[in-house]
C-alpha cells in the first residue's frame, strides 16, 4: 500500500495477504479519501514442486533440496528423495513419480523425453537420482556461483538495499504525510 502498487506477483498461499491489504484500503479511501491504490494480485499457474519426501517442496516441512549450496550438499539431498522399491529392470511410472516431476521441471524436452523411455525400460533409481542431479546441477550452477560471489560481498548487497531504500524514501514519506493529514494525525517529533 506504501508504494499503491495496482498489480502485486504472489503466490497462491500469500493471496489472503493482499486481500487483507485491499480491505484496509478499501476501508481507508471509503472512511477519508481515495489515497490507496487496491492492488490486484497476479498469481501464476500453480506449480508444485515436490520435495524429497514427495510433498511441496517446504522449509516448514522439513523436505527442501537446498539449491544454493555445494555439489556435494546438492548430491547428498538428491539421494534422499523417497522412492519406491522397484528394482532397477522393472518398469517406473514416470507420471506418479516425484523423482520425474523434479526431473522435468529442469530437463529439457528432449532430454524428458528420453527419460520416460528410461523410466518405461526400468532404469535404477540411483541412476535415474544421478541424472536428475546432472541436470539441476547444470541448471544452478551460474546461479549458485553468483550467488556464492554476491556472499562474499555483503557491503555491495547492503549498499544497494541502502540505494534502494533511498529512491523510494520521497514516496514513502509523501503517503505518510497525507495519510496523517488526513486522519488528523500531527507529525511526530
Amino acid at each position: 500500500l506504501m508504494f499503491n502498487a495496482t498489480h502485486v506477483p504472489v503466490g497462491p498461499d500469500q493471496a489472503q495477504h493482499l486481500e487483507m491489504a485491499r480491505d484496509i484500503a478499501s476501508k481507508f479511501n471509503h472512511t477519508y479519501k481515495n489515497t490507496f491504490s487496491l492492488p490486484e494480485a497476479l498469481i501464476q499457474d500453480t506449480v508444485s514442486v515436490p520435495g524429497l519426501d514427495g510433498r511441496k517442496m517446504s522449509k516448514s516441512y522439513n523436505n527442501i533440496i537446498p539449491f544454493l549450496c555445494t555439489e556435494k550438499v546438492l548430491q547428498k539431498s538428491i539421494a534422499k528423495i523417497v522412492t519406491n522399491s522397484l528394482e532397477p529392470g522393472e518398469v517406473k511410472d514416470a507420471n506418479n513419480c516425484n523423482l520425474f516431476k523434479l526431473y522435468s521441471l529442469f530437463a529439457s524436452t528432449d532430454q524428458v523425453a528420453s527419460m520416460q523411455e528410461a523410466y518405461a525400460d526400468g532404469i535404477g533409481w540411483g541412476d535415474a537420482k544421478k541424472d536428475l542431479f546432472t541436470v539441476i546441477n547444470e541448471e544452478i550452477n551460474p546461479i549458485r556461483e553468483k550467488f556464492f560471489d554476491l556472499e562474499k560481498k555483503p557491503d555491495l548487497l547492503n549498499d544497494l538495499f541502502s540505494d534502494g531504500a533511498k529512491k523510494v524514501r520521497p514516496q514513502a514519506q509523501q503517503l505518510v504525510a497525507e495519510v496523517r493529514d488526513l486522519v488528523g494525525i500531527s507529525k511526530i517529533v
